[in-house]
């Protein structure tokens, strides 16, 4: 998938493929590849809507691209999954972590307000569980009504 230019939707692309996508690319970028990647326990249909399969993209996206830039973490590990009460998304790593409640400082990205407006445009929201020295876990609720939703 690295170099071709495809649509999120296509082919079915799941968060796996995705996050690998997402990892070759700063491979390819320079980073030194030190990451340990752990696709955990993934278990999404094959059906979900565009919106919902974007939304899922930039969640690892934004994950991974903190990940690589802030966290100094040795491990990654992937978890999704799709149950009558919607689909889960986990992000996690053992690297530095942050103090989530601290003040932003005014040099700090918005990638996680933008996946947080794009969360809740389908109902879902992001929670960010962290500590100094703890790791980061980005976890992604998004409820069943989003399964199925097409854009217009």
């Amino acid at each position: 998938m690295v170099g071709a230019r495809r649509s999120i939707g296509d082919d079915h692309v799941g968060p796996i493929a995705v996050a690998h996508h997402v990892l070759a690319h700063f491979h390819l970028h320079g980073h030194d590849g030190a990451h340990r990647f752990d696709a955990g326990d993934i278990d999404l249909p094959r059906d979900l809507s565009p919106a919902l399969l974007t939304v899922l993209y930039r969640t690892l996206q934004e994950g991974l691209t903190n990940v690589l830039r802030h966290a100094d973490a040795r491990r990654v590990r992937i978890e999704a999954s799709a149950s009558p009460r919607g689909v889960t998304l986990i992000l996690q790593d053992d690297g530095r972590g942050f103090d989530p409640n601290a003040p932003r400082p005014a040099s700090a990205g918005i990638g996680l307000a933008n996946l947080r407006r794009r969360l809740q445009s389908l109902g879902g929201r992001l929670e960010i569980h962290s500590a100094p020295g703890q790791g980061v876990r980005l976890a992604v609720f998004v409820p069943p009504a989003a399964r199925s939703l097409r854009q217009g």
